[in-house]
């Protein structure tokens, strides 16, 4: 391996290292409630706010919406 390599991987390592895990809230955009809560790598030191997704009572409703189509 040239010494380049070597010091790439022992970057990447390191920036990895410094990552943890959190968890976040995540939020359903259709009824604005927390539903669950995820874990993510996040760096350290780095703030974290909310993710996104469908919960499964909306999801429900959206899927039965379509069927009466």
């Amino acid at each position: 391996m040239a010494q380049d390599d070597i010091k790439d991987i022992t970057q990447r390592i390191s920036r990895d290292t410094l990552k943890e895990v959190k968890k976040i809230p995540v939020l359903c955009p259709w009824c604005n409630n927390v539903f669950t809560l995820a874990d993510y790598q996040v760096e350290q030191g780095k703030k974290t706010e909310v993710t996104h997704k469908i919960c499964p009572k909306c999801l429900k409703k959206v899927k039965g919406s379509d069927e009466s189509k």
